[in-house]
């Protein structure tokens, strides 16, 4: 079989939730950036040497543009939707309500929470979806909407502005007594941080805990970042860091910079990350990189997680059916 009559590895389906890296190993203060996005569509082009490549087009969060990229440059978010969803699954809860950002990103991550739960427990149900304007959050109507719905549990996808805005809102209003809060992206420094002795307690969270990382590659990144830059890493040092580590074992190991060598490097490629043993998984070169989960509490006026465990991302990727039924 020659190159140009193999069928290229499938990478991504339309929907999944990425992240993209710019300027991984730049040493310009700010070029580095991480960004989150949906797939929106995905076309192959064949190179000069007759070899296929995925481009992927990607819908960013926070924009309404959209851009395209080799898949090379651009990576799957674990599922963190199922992680929290296990966790739900484990309480009494039966009535969830659900507010999220007006938007791809929001409705995807409503959507995924939905799909995992009523295949954990088939008995819930949704009496609630509310969605606020990215950014434009009118927090006292949601909470209002949310409460008059009487539910359970709640599952929040709000961040930045609007999450502390809802925090301040639903806490003033008992909203959150007595119930269950899951929150995507709520233990992340960059969203928990600027919410200082305001931050929810109890909420069940995806997160970063930094300040408890002591031992292990964990914790030799977290000083290494400290010493280094004088400050704490952030959810996305980690993620910049890892997707650095990921290039330079592709890197070697294909022993060239052609897209092809580097493309199939990364099938079954193993690496030591701060996260642990990680892999790209041959059958879909998808990262077994999972997510730290646990508790949001105030700590020396400071909203931290709490017993967190961290959640290994090869526990909740799709099977190897599962992969396979979604080729064409």
């Amino acid at each position: 079989m020659t190159r140009s009559d193999r069928k290229p590895t499938r990478k991504f389906s339309v929907g999944d939730r990425i992240i993209h890296k710019s300027n991984p190993f730049s040493t310009v203060q700010g070029s580095r950036r991480v960004r989150h996005g949906v797939v929106v569509d995905i076309i192959y082009k064949v190179n000069a040497r007759g070899a296929k490549h995925p481009y992927i087009t990607v819908k960013f969060d926070n924009s309404s543009r959209h851009e395209t990229f080799m898949a090379t440059r651009i990576e799957h978010e674990a599922n963190k939707e199922a992680m929290l969803a296990e966790a739900a699954a484990k309480t009494d809860a039966v009535k969830y309500a659900t507010i999220a950002p007006n938007y791809a990103y929001g409705k995807d991550a409503v959507a995924a929470f939905k799909s995992a739960l009523t295949a954990l427990r088939p008995d819930v149900e949704f009496v609630a979806e509310q969605w606020p304007g990215v950014f434009k959050i009118d927090a006292g109507a949601e909470v209002q909407a949310l409460e008059r719905a009487k539910p359970d549990a709640i599952y929040n996808v709000t961040f930045g502005a609007d999450l502390a805005k809802l925090v301040r809102e639903g806490t003033d209003r008992g909203l959150f007594e007595g119930r269950n809060v899951y929150g995507l992206l709520s233990g992340e420094p960059e969203y928990l941080d600027p919410l200082g002795d305001e931050a929810p307690e109890g909420w069940v969270v995806t997160g970063y805990p930094w300040y408890d990382l002591k031992d292990g590659a964990a914790g030799d990144f977290v000083k290494a970042y400290q010493a280094k830059y004088d400050d704490y890493p952030r959810i996305g040092s980690l993620v910049g860091y890892m997707t650095a580590q990921s290039i330079a074992a592709a890197l070697s190991r294909a022993g060239s910079t052609e897209s092809e060598a580097i493309r199939a490097a990364f099938e079954g490629l193993k690496l030591s990350t701060p996260m642990g043993e990680i892999e790209y998984r041959q059958i879909d070169n998808q990262s077994t990189a999972g997510a730290y989960v646990g508790k949001t509490t105030v700590r020396d006026g400071k909203g931290v997680m709490v017993d967190w465990e961290y959640k290994d991302g090869a526990d909740y990727l799709p099977s190897d059916d599962v992969v396979r039924s979604l080729r064409p």
